[in-house]
């Protein structure tokens, strides 16, 4: 390729789950021949970006740059977009492709936020793929907030290279094709359903949201997937009867002596269904024959200890949404495959420089 082909992923608005189709569409481009790079214009500090990793990771990439932190754009915005620029342009060089991922309505301020995507890809000259969050509405909704983010991009001089609606409720995907896909649409739209195991959480998720450590069990396990909370708050037997597969149980740590031994046992029995991990509120220690008889155990459930108590970690764990990292296989498969089935990438491959 004699020139860079770049897209440049844009979120309409916030938990549309964009990294799903940056999985997608960098296999799509991975595919092609030449060297594939990812982007990120703005990231958190301090810590590497997850998706940027995931993606490197699945694809073999060596190709990545990151551009500014949030408070760089909130300092002084066009200084952040000349050095996002900058560091674009050095990426770019390196590669045939390069995946533009924008912001993740963190910290640029949620109304000016699409604002600032449209206006950094026209400034790249990156042409946008849309992702619209179809979670909740109607398809009179969907083709609504797609316009509304066309006419930004219209304004700030970007181009659209087509959209993608995620979440959208299966049901009304028909309804929602026909209202938004129509014979002279151009660019195209394509929905993908709402699956909600794309935002399940892991377990390190849940330790790192209460601030908690691991107490007991396999630090490999920390990467399961948690279906659901539970609180255990009741006795043993009226606990293992609501046990689902997955589950991650919540219960005060100076219950966990009469509890947690039985709860370890049901995970390990092919009678029950397999938990994801415990997690002890109020920071109390086991008792030391508890301890004693952990110590003699191979124990691989993942057990946390955190400070706060019950209330506050079930009210903080309910919020929490997995990312995509390169351990986080299941996820990842799944979003390739979500998108692969309701998105045509040979159409947008044609319509990619």
């Amino acid at each position: 390729m004699s020139m860079t082909s770049v897209v440049y992923l844009a979120a309409g608005d916030a938990a549309t789950r964009k990294g799903a189709v940056a999985l997608g569409i960098s296999e799509l481009l991975v595919r092609r021949p030449g060297r594939l790079g990812i982007f990120r214009p703005v990231v958190l500090p301090g810590r590497a970006d997850g998706l940027i990793e995931t993606i490197k990771a699945r694809f073999g990439l060596e190709h990545s740059a990151t551009g500014v932190t949030y408070e760089a754009v909130h300092q002084d915005p066009e200084r952040a977009i000349a050095e996002i620029e900058a560091r674009y342009r050095v990426l770019a060089g390196q590669c045939d492709a390069v995946v533009i991922v924008g912001t993740d309505y963190t910290d640029v301020g949620a109304p000016t936020e699409f604002a600032f995507n449209a206006i950094v890809a026209a400034r790249l000259g990156a042409p946008v793929l849309l992702v619209v969050n179809g979670l909740g509405r109607t398809a009179e909704q969907i083709a609504s907030a797609v316009e509304m983010c066309r006419r930004e991009l219209r304004r700030e001089h970007a181009v659209e290279l087509g959209t993608v609606v995620t979440r959208a409720d299966p049901r009304h995907m028909p309804a929602g094709r026909a209202r938004l896909r129509r014979p002279d649409a151009e660019p195209p739209v394509f929905l993908m359903p709402e699956e909600p195991r794309l935002s399940a959480p892991t377990i390190s998720d849940l330790m790192s949201a209460c601030q908690g450590h691991l107490l007991l069990g396999d630090e490999r396990q920390l990467n399961r997937e948690v279906s659901g909370l539970m609180i255990g708050a009741m006795s043993l037997p009226n606990i293992l009867e609501r046990l689902t597969e997955g589950v991650c149980v919540i219960m005060p740590a100076d219950r966990a002596a009469g509890l947690l031994p039985g709860l370890i046992a049901a995970h390990g029995a092919t009678t029950f269904p397999a938990l994801s991990g415990v997690i002890l509120s109020g920071g109390m220690e086991l008792p030391d024959p508890v301890a004693r008889l952990f110590d003699g155990l191979v124990v691989h459930l993942p057990v946390i200890i955190t400070e706060d108590d019950t209330f506050d970690t079930a009210v903080r764990l309910s919020a929490v949404e997995g990312r995509f990292s390169p351990s986080a296989t299941g996820k990842n498969d799944l979003a390739l495959r979500l998108f692969a089935a309701h998105v045509d990438g040979e159409e947008l491959l044609r319509r990619v420089s």
